[in-house]
């Protein structure tokens, strides 16, 4: 697929929690997580609910970028991208609308509005949450928003719920 036609998929947390290897499904399309997403994975690893996946998200994400710089682009082995964004985000990425950067959710935004702006991205940016209430948000900023069907949710309770030979 050549760039023009490549989407830039923003993913929020709780896909991450659902499918720790989300970033793998984008097919040729580039995979961005921002640092606040890594910020709420270690936290959810302290949780009973929630300490698995978090900590299988995390350590896939170590895997991906051990040998890459934050914001370095790094290719995957489906044919995809994937990037890793630790720029600081400015209040100018929302600017005019009644969001502010102190919930994780409104800088999940503010990244998406940033790659929309850039002209290499400006009508391929999709913002993937299963938070309704974000993907709402994502239409009032004029943002692409999918909800995210865990592809490898089967394979992960098959393996998990084996009987013993």
């Amino acid at each position: 697929m050549s760039g023009a036609n490549r989407k830039l998929f923003i993913l929020d947390t709780n896909i991450l929690l659902v499918d720790p290897d989300a970033v793998d499904n984008f097919e040729e399309h580039t995979v961005v997580l921002s640092m606040t997403v890594l910020e709420e994975l270690d936290g959810l690893k302290k949780r009973a609910s929630t300490k698995f996946e978090a900590r299988m998200a995390i350590n896939q994400i170590l895997e991906l970028t051990t040998r890459h710089r934050p914001g370095e682009t790094i290719n995957l082995k489906n044919g995809g991208q994937f990037i890793l964004d630790a720029d600081e985000l400015k209040s100018r990425n929302v600017k005019g609308f009644d969001l502010t950067l102190d919930k994780a959710d409104n800088r999940l935004l503010a990244l998406a509005m940033k790659y929309k702006s850039d002209d290499q991205y400006p009508d391929r940016v999709v913002v993937v949450s299963n938070d309704t209430a974000v993907r709402l948000k994502a239409h009032a900023l004029g943002l692409a928003s999918e909800e995210y069907e865990a592809v490898n949710y089967q394979r992960h309770v098959e393996e998990l719920y084996t009987e013993p030979r």
